[in-house]
């Protein structure tokens, strides 16, 4: 026998391999347990460093001594010194065997646990949705949606920033770890290099275990960043890790603990670093999103408190925001990024929940960014407010537009990763210019390009396919948007109102009972669909069950009192209005009512009261955003004798209008035939009041029987007979109708 093999026999008796390996196993469970308790202990990583450092030394310490020594009945004693008659080293190293197993099964049970808690390696399960029956998690692969899909090429390195963990003992700190998380994101937009995926779709994953492989398909990206924050008073421990989206592969990882006041310093460490991981050739010196940071760590807690609160949307969210970002204001007066989110929110306030009216709204939001200007730096997020707030002031004067584009060109110049400047700027253009629904869509999809979940570019782009007339593309979008965000009611909202755009009543009363009846577009669809169908009576019984804090019952309660009320209670409700500026177009439901009526010089005062821009020679032809009042205001300069006035502002309604569809949210439906009569064309009125019944318009009742611009022809035999036809239509649906609403308890069984 050789002297290798000799030695090798030895090391077997002696039961050196065995405890080596037990020991090596038992290293790897004591390094696991470290790095869970360490954590929660409030020690630092270096101290792992040194248990495995410790446990390194220790494994050739333990391989002499099991060479050198033996366990025996009597204890522990020299090899040599024990008789093969008394030696018992096969027991011990059946015992050594059992003691690995054990071992062996805690390391399993430990890589087990990571797998199936690593947002890496957890595959989504289904989600469970009203309707449509199928998730996006099985829906079959031909029928997913392709989010992140962009015509362009966009070779640049691509990341996504998903929201970092909470791992503080107090869950209430999550606002920290997602403030964190959206700094670091903002950072690395700032780099023209990259392309990164915008908040909302990276948030989206936040608390949903889905695979990183099929997270970076969705979103387009090449890189993900992930990571932990523990928040412990003046302190905070960061984990951050860079992964390769395609395998899995940990391209970058890093620990930071830091104090409060270093925040700034370690996002933009963090940046830089990831930056330099992704092998990224930098174009520009330095990675800041706001030249102007605050040094006080309660105004920056405040701060990002507030922008949580204003990512959660909802009323009191975002007025709770507002409070949160003045306060942060008031203990740093200097804090550029405060002034910017609270503009933000006072226009929301106005244009979201109708909250604020919109002279206090515009006023409150310009004040702010008339600091943040003053204090700087003018950069891209800036700018995008800035355009915000002159969309928003376009509502009132139209003057806004373009001083809005000017400022939507500037924020994308300055960073063409600014996913709120396309999405904005869309919105501008999609409401100030019908002829302009092809821009508005290509806007839209960089925005979405860049931020492929996002809900109010998903939600904008179901609305672009309806102004171009794609209405199945449309519906079939948003029901797929449905089944990816089960969560997010507008989807359902847009959906419901388009079916009532196109006069598809049956689809309208399916899709009402999944709205949300606090939204602010469910009092208007309940009221249009019940003037369709004429039935006063079930009108009353659907509005009675909307909560009575929904900001919109207001203005559909003055639409009943319109329908309802004698010209005089009308004209005294009207003459209260006009006591002060109505830049909310509160008269708005009382327009018809007092048309009818022949309160046509009052109907004017109105609508100039509320839209001054109209008081000019020649009024804006533009659709306007909300309540729009173009063609009550033709018909009541038509009315008052205004002949040549009149005659050139249908003239120009005409040509804004020439491609825009029948159909649809925004649709002319009518309002062609409505020109020619103030034109002097009946025939041509008449043609094109069927050419819109061809292609599905269906409101006689609420556009034409109570409007005085139709008088001179509608006795005429050919209205009479689409009137019997949309009447023969509306009662080929009532059953149905009534009966979903019926089933949905919106109505009652009389």
């Amino acid at each position: 026998m050789s002297a290798l093999t000799s030695l090798i026999e030895e090391l077997k008796r002696r039961n050196v391999a065995r405890v080596l390996t037990a020991y090596t196993v038992g290293s790897f469970v004591i390094l696991q347990l470290c790095d869970i308790l360490f954590p929660a202990m409030g020690i630092s990583d270096e101290a792992i460093g040194i248990v495995l450092g410790v446990l390194i030394i220790g494994l050739p310490i333990t391989g002499i001594f099991s060479w050198m020594y033996e366990i025996t009945p009597d204890g522990l004693k020299r090899t040599r010194e024990v008789s093969s008659e008394e030696s018992i080293a096969g027991t011990t190293g059946q015992r050594i065997n059992s003691i690995i197993i054990v071992l062996l099964s805690l390391a399993l049970g430990f890589f087990a646990w990571e797998y199936f808690n690593h947002p890496e390696n957890e595959v989504t399960g289904p989600v469970a949705v009203q309707e449509p029956a199928e998730t996006a998690e099985n829906m079959p692969a031909e029928k997913r949606l392709p989010l992140a899909r962009t015509p362009v090429a966009d070779t640049r390195p691509s990341i996504a920033v998903l929201p970092f963990v909470n791992m503080s003992s107090d869950e209430d700190n999550v606002y920290f770890s997602d403030g964190l998380s959206e700094e670091i994101l903002n950072l690395l937009a700032q780099r023209p290099e990259l392309r990164v995926a915008g908040r909302t779709s990276s948030f989206f994953y936040k608390g949903k275990n889905v695979n990183l492989t099929e997270i970076g398909e969705t979103l387009a990206v090449d890189h993900i960043l992930e990571g932990s924050v523990r928040k412990s008073g003046s302190k905070v421990r960061i984990t951050a890790q860079l992964i390769s989206a395609s395998d899995g592969f940990h391209l970058w990882s890093k620990t930071f603990d830091r104090k409060l006041d270093d925040i700034f310093a370690v996002q933009d460490e963090i940046a830089g670093e990831v930056t330099r991981a992704m092998e990224v050739t930098l174009l520009s010196d330095g990675i800041n999103a706001f030249e102007q940071v605050t040094t006080n760590a309660e105004a920056y807690d405040l701060y990002l408190r507030g922008r949580n609160a204003l990512y959660d949307r909802g009323e009191d969210n975002v007025r709770l925001s507002t409070r949160l970002f003045s306060q942060a204001i008031a203990l740093d007066p200097e804090y550029t990024p405060a002034y910017l989110d609270l503009a933000v929110a006072e226009l929301l306030l106005n244009w979201n929940y109708g909250a604020r009216n919109v002279e206090e709204s515009l006023a409150a939001a310009k004040a702010a960014l008339d600091k943040a200007e003053r204090l700087g730096p003018l950069n891209s997020e800036y700018y995008a407010v800035l355009g915000l707030y002159h969309s928003n002031a376009a509502g009132v004067d139209d003057a806004n537009v373009p001083e809005a584009e000017a400022a939507f060109e500037k924020a994308i110049s300055l960073n063409a990763n600014d996913v709120r400047a396309y999405m904005w700027w869309a919105t501008l253009v999609s409401s100030a210019f019908s002829d302009r629904a092809e821009e508005a869509m290509a806007l839209n999809a960089e925005s979405r390009r860049l931020d492929p979940l996002n809900r109010v570019a998903n939600g904008n782009y179901a609305g672009y396919l309806s102004d171009v007339g794609r209405f199945e593309e449309a519906i079939a979008f948003l029901n797929r948007m449905i089944q990816v965000d089960p969560e997010y009611n507008f989807y359902r909202s847009i959906r419901t109102m388009l079916y009532l755009s196109l006069y598809d009543f049956v689809n309208l009363a399916n899709s009402l009972g999944a709205m949300d009846k606090a939204d602010l577009r469910y009092p208007f669809i309940v009221y249009q669909l019940f003037l369709q169908f004429h039935d006063t009576q079930r009108l009353r019984e659907a509005l009675d069950q909307i909560p009575t804090d929904n900001p919109s019952i207001e203005f559909v309660q003055l639409a009943e009192l319109s329908d309802n009320a004698t010209p005089a209670e009308l004209k005294a409700e009207a003459e209260v209005l006009l006591l002060k500026p109505d830049p909310d177009f509160y008269a708005y439901p009382l327009l018809s009512g007092l048309l009818e009526h022949g309160e046509y010089d009052l109907t004017r005062r109105l609508i100039e009261n509320a839209r001054p821009g109209f008081s000019s020679p020649t009024p804006s032809a533009a659709p306007s955003n909300g309540a729009d009042p173009r063609f009550l205001y033709l018909t009541t300069i038509h009315r008052l004798g205004q002949t040549s006035r009149a005659r050139d502002y249908a003239r120009k309604l005409l040509a804004v209008h020439e491609n825009v569809p029948y159909l649809g949210m925004r649709g002319k439906g009518i309002a062609d035939a409505m020109c020619h009569l103030v034109l002097g064309n009946q025939e041509l009125a008449i043609e094109s009041l069927y050419a819109a019944y061809q292609a599905g318009w269906a409101g006689y009742y609420p556009d034409i029987e109570r409007n005085p611009v139709w008088a001179d022809i509608i006795m005429d035999p050919r209205v009479q007979a689409l009137k019997a036809s949309i009447d023969e239509k509306l009662d080929s649906q009532r059953p149905a109708v009534y009966a979903s609403l019926r089933q949905q308890g919106l109505i009652s069984a009389l």
